[in-house]
């Protein structure tokens, strides 16, 4: 089976927005391609979307009045994909490496992504913004 990504993420945010009080101030915004995925590159992608969107309910906006959560996912080539989970919110301290990054979550999100034989960036700009590059299932093997 595979899985819409695009589906899956939007009742995964409702979810975790309805965990976290900031929710009601918070603009969603997906700019996503409806991609399907098999259980081997879905379930890693969404533990992936699950601490940062998690992350930017509990920790982004707390100094600001009307939040914004843009959650993208394209293909950039055959096998390639891009997610990415961007905020207006606080952001992490300058300096910060996501391939270095202490946090258990934060690691995990490192780990995970290259499971998915891709990367984390993270750029501050008004805001965290995270990149994921990574490559599905076939692609993987193609590597191996």
């Amino acid at each position: 089976g595979s899985i819409s990504f695009k589906n899956y993420t939007q009742q995964l945010v409702n979810q975790l927005s309805s965990v976290y009080s900031s929710k009601d101030k918070v603009e969603i915004k997906y700019t996503m391609d409806d991609i399907l995925f098999d259980i081997d590159t879905a379930i890693p992608l969404g533990l992936i979307l699950n601490e940062l969107v998690s992350n930017t309910f509990k920790y982004a906006f707390t100094d600001v009045i009307s939040g914004k959560l843009e959650i993208g996912l394209e293909q950039l080539d055959l096998g390639n994909y891009l997610l990415s989970v961007i905020d207006n919110g606080n952001g992490l301290p300058e300096g910060f490496e996501a391939n270095k990054a202490k946090s258990l979550g934060l690691r995990l999100v490192h780990r995970l992504s290259r499971q998915l034989y891709g990367k984390v960036e993270y750029i501050y700009k008004q805001g965290a913004h995270f990149k994921i590059l990574f490559k599905d299932t076939e692609q993987r093997k193609l590597v191996q």
